[in-house]
């Protein structure tokens, strides 16, 4: 049989008399590991990349992640608050802002990439707290089973699993204590979300205790307190806006983080870096030739034409074709506040843009990705089998430059926005065997 890696685990799952074992045990494993919840679909096809591509790839988006680390300095004469103001946030959210990520470790975080027909496009990048996607291991291993006892005669082990999200959360941990002896470590969540769900903080906690190979506490940010001796690693599952919005509960942490008691894995201003407004100011800057000749391709390789919607950029440059744009709120979480021009009608659209120029929040538009389409094969949490032709989103991880897992999800419902309030499957990502 003469195809593609991909398309031999297409046919497995939608011919082979033990898929249906095989993909329950993919669904239940990936609950176990916290990958999946349990009302998600599951992607059983994992997307297989072409190991050169995804090299080269993930070693520019290394530099592109340092790039959006290092705004302050370059546009903002390192002027955090002028930064926050820029990419959207509010003067109150602003003044919780300490400290500078420079000098830091790049910060951890999830790339969502769309393979194009042009090459791969950034979506958005996710970082600290909003991570998800991180423990698929167990997973892993089952697919290579299926590799090595069912598919062997086709694929001969043409493809494997290439990285661990794990490896590139404990890179950033082992630089962050090293030399220092930590005296505990608190996983630390809103005390409003961790009550609606303490999935996140749970999930953080066990990812860590298996890094650190020591017990990790949850504490909501009210209840907070560092050791009284020591350094206290902290992993933050909150953003600037639930700081904001509920100051009065962070008291503890934030005098704990002023006294330098804590050792942040993911301090406030790495909520910055997922405001797709850096984007833009990545992509206004390298069109204005801002950036050096290398940067300023990388940037304009790898980011849509991406601008922030204000009333003069509408009045400058007319209108924006519906069919060709994405409106998307510059801070906004899971898909959400995301128009794709093309399933409003052109009155609505007309009067989403006037909305997002003149109203308080800050949106932005990006240009749509013409992307590659591939035949997939899902599983529903009511165990129907699911077969079409959509494009992955690619969730990438990042270990110093080098391909460290992640995830994969594809829209197998009506809407162009694929996440999980769409009901998107979700998957793992594999490399082509060398």
């Amino acid at each position: 049989m003469d195809c593609n890696p991909g398309e031999h685990w297409q046919e497995y799952f939608l011919e082979d008399y033990d898929a249906d074992e095989s993909a329950n045990n993919l669904r239940l494993t990936g609950i176990k590991e916290r990958f999946l919840s349990p009302d998600e679909n599951v992607l059983l096809s994992p997307v297989i990349l072409g190991r050169k591509e995804t090299g080269q790839a993930c070693r520019d988006l290394q530099r592109l992640g340092q790039l959006l680390q290092e705004m302050p300095e370059l546009f903002f004469h390192s002027d955090m608050t002028q930064w926050a103001l820029a990419l959207g946030y509010s003067s109150e959210q602003a003044a919780f802002l300490t400290g500078t990520l420079a000098g830091r470790p790049p910060a951890f975080g999830r790339w969502d990439i769309l393979p194009s027909i042009e090459g791969w496009k950034i979506i958005e990048f996710n970082s600290g707290g909003a991570v998800s996607g991180l423990d698929c291991d167990a997973m892993q291993d089952l697919y290579d089973v299926l590799l090595s006892e069912q598919l062997a005669e086709y694929l001969a082990g043409h493809d494997v699993r290439g990285g661990n999200a794990l490896d590139a959360l404990g890179e950033l941990v082992a630089k962050l204590v090293a030399g220092r002896e930590l005296s505990d470590v608190v996983v630390v969540d809103d005390d409003q979300q961790y009550r609606n769900s303490p999935f996140s903080a749970d999930g953080a906690a066990q990812v860590l205790a298996r890094i650190l190979n020591r017990q990790v506490r949850v504490e909501v940010a009210s209840k907070f307190e560092p050791a009284s001796k020591g350094v206290t690693l902290v992993f933050e599952v909150f953003t600037l806006r639930d700081v904001a919005a509920r100051p009065e509960l962070y008291h503890r942490y934030l005098s704990a983080v002023g006294r330098q008691d804590v050792l942040s894995v993911n301090p406030l201003a790495t909520d910055l870096l997922m405001s797709k407004a850096g984007l833009a100011v990545l992509y206004e800057q390298a069109r204005k030739g801002s950036l050096t000749p290398a940067d300023q391709d990388l940037v304009l390789k790898y980011i849509p034409e991406t601008y922030c919607v204000t009333s003069d950029l509408l009045a400058r440059e007319g209108g924006f074709d519906r069919e060709k744009w994405v409106l998307k709120a510059a801070i906004g979480y899971g898909g959400m506040e995301v128009f794709c021009g093309w399933e409003q009608t052109e009155a609505r659209w007309q009067e989403l843009l006037e909305e997002a120029a003149n109203g308080e929040v800050l949106f932005v538009l990006q240009k749509r990705v013409q992307p590659v389409k591939q035949t997939v094969v899902a599983m529903t949490p009511q165990g129907d089998f699911i077969e079409r032709q959509e494009a992955p989103v690619l969730g990438i991880f990042i270990r110093e430059g080098q391909f460290s897992g992640g995830l994969a999800r594809a829209g197998i419902g009506n809407s162009a926005v694929v996440n999980a309030h769409n009901h998107a499957a979700v998957g793992v990502m594999r490399l082509e065997q060398e």
